[in-house]
């Protein structure tokens, strides 16, 4: 099983929305910490990461949330 497997399918997505799948972690709490997003919009996905030097779990969680909404932003999407 995929992350896309549960979903919505293409074209199933109002055409101004975004769905966003966020990660981060951290080896260690604080330490060594990075974040990735696929957001899928308008069929098709992108993938964003990137390393964050030392900071916590909580952290990383959050530049993925970031990354995704100005990519968003970026997009116009709502």
């Amino acid at each position: 099983m995929t992350l896309f497997d549960k979903a919505p399918p293409p074209g199933s997505i109002r055409a101004l929305e975004m769905l966003c799948y966020i990660d981060g972690a951290s080896r260690g709490n604080p330490g060594p910490a990075a974040f990735g997003a696929v957001v899928r919009w308008k069929g098709e996905d992108a993938e964003l990461y990137g390393v964050i030097g030392e900071h916590t779990n909580n952290v990383a969680e959050y530049m993925g949330f970031i990354a995704a909404a100005l990519y968003a932003q970026a997009k116009h999407a709502r």
